[in-house]
């Protein structure tokens, strides 16, 4: 009878591995902590590799006519880094407001590897 319960708590050990697994894969941002005695200062220092988030932007501008879907019922003009997202928010801005809508396209014409069609919106 114990040996059933030791299995039990080991598949949960293991299950917890996977989601930690999947957790740190679903988060490509990166962030050091860092503190200076001598300036009594806390430095915290995000990053994300890009690449990935580009290479797909880029196969989508291949693989759709121009942003548009297939069935052409929408249209992907771009695609934003979290690390964007979360400057920004910094900043002030709120890039999920519809209301900022017309300063998004704005700031995704201003990069345009994010841009998922040709021409600025």
């Amino acid at each position: 009878m114990n040996q059933p319960q030791s299995q039990s708590r080991s598949l949960t050990q293991a299950q917890r591995r996977r989601q930690i697994q999947v957790e740190l894969t679903l988060n490509p941002t990166r962030e050091k902590i860092s503190y200076d005695h001598d300036l009594d200062r806390l430095t915290i220092t995000r990053t994300e590799d890009v690449q990935p988030h580009i290479d797909a932007v880029k196969e989508d501008r291949n693989d759709m006519r121009n942003g548009f879907s297939k069935s052409g019922n929408w249209r992907k003009i771009g695609s934003i880094p979290m690390s964007i997202v979360a400057k920004w928010y910094g900043e002030g801005f709120n890039c999920l407001d519809p209301n900022n809508a017309k300063e998004v396209r704005r700031r995704l014409n201003d990069m345009s590897k994010f841009r998922g069609v040709d021409k600025p919106v």
